[in-house]
């Protein structure tokens, strides 16, 4: 699609938010979600828009990622997407924080494993291959420890992110049936790589209610979880 695209990612430490048009990044800015996160995004995107002189109605669309990741981070960022696209009558995209780190390393032909740690021993993991302007999940979104992954992994899977690289150790003892990207720079989503899924077609625009989107936690909340008496 055309027009300029405001991109919204919190699902991951270093969060980000950045405006582009069909050919370039316009602007992006970093920052962390711990503690003021949710304070410091709306701020960033006002600086963006003013330095470039637009306003909320030049946007052809917002994006953002859906998770699984941060909680905290995926809520704010979420709703803050939500809140815009509804108050400005945007059309909202949504993108799995997997897939964008995927989409790292979709020059690959061979199908490609995003890991994000998930902690306690486990990572967030789904399977894509890509082709064209168009993908194919191999692998529905799930958390995992690396040892149960292993096994399920086709010869040949590329292994991109963060969980990727921290258990490297792990799976290079499968011998070289994986090939781990270990670029730091390709191991997070990021706000800018998402407005580029919608550009190039990649995804469609949610149809319906946007309030009703939900992030895509896979694994309840650890304040869930100690509430409930349950590790």
């Amino acid at each position: 699609m055309g027009g300029l695209i405001l991109s919204i990612e919190t699902s991951s430490p270093c969060s980000s938010a950045a405006i582009s048009d069909p050919d370039r990044v316009l602007a992006e800015a970093t920052f962390t979600m711990a503690s003021e996160g949710g304070r410091r995004l709306p701020p960033a995107i006002r600086r963006m828009m003013d330095d470039l002189g637009l306003g909320f109605r030049d946007f052809s669309a917002i994006a953002c990622s859906q998770g699984p990741g941060s909680f905290t981070g995926l809520r704010i960022g979420l709703s803050l997407a939500k809140t815009l696209a509804l108050a400005n009558g945007i059309p909202l995209y949504a993108a799995g924080s997997l897939l964008l780190v995927a989409y790292n390393a979709c020059r690959s032909s061979d199908e490609i494993y995003p890991l994000l740690d998930a902690r306690r021993g486990e990572v967030y993991a789904a399977g894509y291959r890509f082709g064209g302007n168009r993908f194919i999940e191999t692998m529905c979104p799930t958390v995992i420890a690396p040892e149960a992954l292993d096994p399920l992994l086709p010869d040949r899977a590329v292994l991109v992110g963060e969980g990727a690289i921290r258990y490297q150790g792990e799976f290079l003892e499968s011998g070289p049936r994986f090939r781990t990207i270990a670029q730091l720079s390709l191991a997070l989503p990021r706000a800018s790589r998402l407005a580029e899924l919608v550009h190039r077609g990649f995804l469609s625009a949610y149809v319906g209610d946007v309030m009703a989107i939900e992030p895509l936690y896979i694994r309840r909340p650890e304040a869930e979880l100690r509430w409930k008496g349950e590790r």
